[in-house]
């Protein structure tokens, strides 16, 4: 919904916009709440990325390029026990564990086959116990936004010093390591391509990306939640209209005779 439009096609404004960026020395790449899988789906069918993936709202960076993985965060294995109890609770609701490069869900909705389809892979099913630990996220799925606000106080009611509990949607509630968001990933990624703070710039849309969007000159879309309007320094088009080449141009503008 940043990137991508909302029927899964990529702007053709965006496409021209990241060539020209990327051909004019720009570094591009993704910072999302997908796991390592739908990212490189979502590489093979051409995105231009030439700097490492930002995975699981940050609690993963990725060299595509390399092969090799950069950083990774883990979740406190204690979140395993406090997903069972609100699973049993809650039979209408679906724990997504992104672990390793795999997503595997206990209890699949009708959320978990929108997810499924939307990324393009099967989430095959298994139990909270059967995916083996590590994990980097868990994504809680239930139909009703209006059933999730309490497991999301519950989730951070028992462990609010080892949890973060975010949107990424009405309808998907993200948990993942505190420390471990969108923002800090993206410093760290920068810090590590040898790029200024001031050079840094962050696009999004949802709740998830609010500590992406406060952490560097940002823009959020359009079509961007409340919260990540009120978070980014600019706002651009929706996504169907090519936000990212609405942020590009505004690059071009800034930078216009700079010699970076």
């Amino acid at each position: 919904d940043t990137l991508i439009a909302h029927d899964g096609s990529f702007p053709a404004r965006n496409a021209a916009a990241l060539d020209y960026f990327i051909r004019e020395g720009g570094r591009f790449t993704l910072a999302t709440g997908r796991g390592h899988a739908p990212v490189r789906r979502l590489l093979e069918r051409g995105l231009p990325i030439n700097a490492p993936g930002i995975e699981t709202n940050g609690t993963r960076i990725y060299d595509f390029q390399a092969g090799r993985e950069l950083y990774a965060a883990a979740l406190d294995p204690s979140i395993l026990p406090i997903v069972e109890r609100l699973l049993a609770e809650h039979p209408d609701l679906c724990a997504e564990c992104f672990a390793g490069d795999g997503i595997y869900a206990q209890q699949p909705n009708v959320c978990t086959r929108f997810h499924s389809e939307r990324i393009g892979l099967e989430i095959p099913e298994r139990t909270l116990r059967e995916v083996p630990m590590p994990w980097v996220k868990v994504l809680l799925q239930h139909p009703s936004h209006e059933a999730l606000l309490p497991i999301q106080e519950r989730v951070l009611a028992e462990g609010r010093e080892r949890f973060e509990a975010v949107f990424s949607v009405p309808t998907f509630l993200e948990v993942f390591g505190v420390g471990s968001s969108k923002g800090i990933a993206l410093c760290r990624l920068a810090e590590l391509l040898g790029v200024r703070p001031e050079d840094t710039y962050a696009v999004g849309d949802g709740d998830n990306d609010v500590a992406m969007l406060s952490a560097v000159e940002s823009f959020c879309c359009a079509n961007g939640s409340d919260g990540a309007k009120a978070a980014a320094t600019h706002l651009v088009g929706d996504c169907d209209h090519g936000a990212i080449a609405d942020v590009i141009e505004w690059l071009d503008q800034k930078y216009a005779g700079s010699a970076r």
